[in-house]
């Protein structure tokens, strides 16, 4: 198992799964290696009485951002459970990337990277953003954002489509009335204090390899379909450290903060009538996710992920 020694893993775990990228990166060079089948991770939930809402079970579905198509086969139950559904609930249905004239992801006017960073550790993102393809604007990017840009999928062009924005072609194929959770996901990501966002690009930018190999443990052990496996690693915070924010305070400005806030909303959706909700996979797993949650309120939970080894049985 990868040891993170300076990440946030609960940060990288964030940007690795939450929905930040229906536009496609651009592309880069990459090995034509075949398509990879995928697993997985999910659960069926009804009520005590073994049904919630109207016609049967719902399904919650966790997602995985850097798992995308065609390098990845995505597993046929993702469409069997949904073809079963009327509804299709996603985290958020407009994109993060949506309009280049957010403020959300922008430093304010009288500063920028350059500043923020100093000349030895500003020479380092400007070499990272140039190998990763990054845009001439990042001088003026929040922290946060270039931590997305630099943790993204390599994704090869712009026909290739991410897990999430799949299930939602699907839901559209299907005629599913669809729902967002949220409008964007940058409000959580801005409760960071500046100067502990700063903390985690630097952290980032110095251990790019090692996040790309955590990365493929992350993918490995969702295809794996073990749920006990992904909570390892999802749940392998860094030790504490002396900067401006504890990897446990990330934790709950990122995961179960939101949580808490989209649990009334999915509650709704399940009684309302059979929906397939699909969210990242870090939401759906731990102490205080999506899943405990329901089970504390009485819901009936089934877990049905499955590994890749199933991608094609009937």
């Amino acid at each position: 198992m990868v040891k993170m020694k300076k990440i946030n893993f609960i940060f990288i775990i964030y940007l690795l799964s939450a929905v930040f990228l229906i536009t496609p990166a651009p592309a880069r060079c990459e090995s034509d290696i075949g398509v990879i089948p995928t697993g997985l991770i999910g659960w069926e939930i009804s009520s005590s009485r073994g049904e919630a809402g109207a016609g049967g079970p719902s399904y919650i579905i966790g997602t995985i951002h850097s798992m995308y198509h065609p390098k990845y086969a995505f597993n046929r139950y993702f469409d069997v459970y949904m073809s079963s559904c009327e509804v299709f609930v996603m985290e958020s249905k407009n994109s993060l990337f949506t309009s280049k004239n957010e403020t959300d992801y922008f430093l304010p006017k009288d500063t920028d990277m350059k500043k923020l960073l100093g000349e030895e550790k500003w020479g380092k993102l400007v070499e990272a953003c140039r190998k990763n393809s990054i845009d001439s604007e990042f001088n003026k990017y929040m922290p946060w954002y270039l931590s997305v840009l630099l943790t993204r999928p390599e994704i090869r062009n712009k026909e290739s489509v991410i897990m999430d924005q799949h299930l939602h072609d699907k839901a559209l194929e299907k005629s599913l009335k669809i729902y967002g959770l949220e409008t964007m996901a940058t409000s959580s990501l801005n409760k960071i204090p500046l100067e502990a966002q700063i903390e985690e690009l630097e952290e980032i930018i110095s251990s790019l390899d090692e996040i790309k190999t955590a990365e493929t443990e992350i993918m490995s052990a969702y295809n794996s379909g073990d749920t006990q496996k992904l909570s390892l690693i999802i749940n392998k915070n860094s030790p504490g450290r002396k900067g401006k924010i504890t990897a446990n305070r990330v934790n709950s400005l990122l995961m179960d903060e939101r949580n808490s806030i989209w649990l009334p909303a999915i509650e709704k959706h399940i009684n309302d009538g059979r929906c397939f909700i699909a969210v990242g996979v870090a939401h759906l797993i731990g102490k205080k996710s999506i899943i405990e949650s329901l089970k504390s309120n009485g819901y009936a939970v089934k877990n049905i992920s499955v590994p890749s080894s199933e991608f094609s049985k009937k």
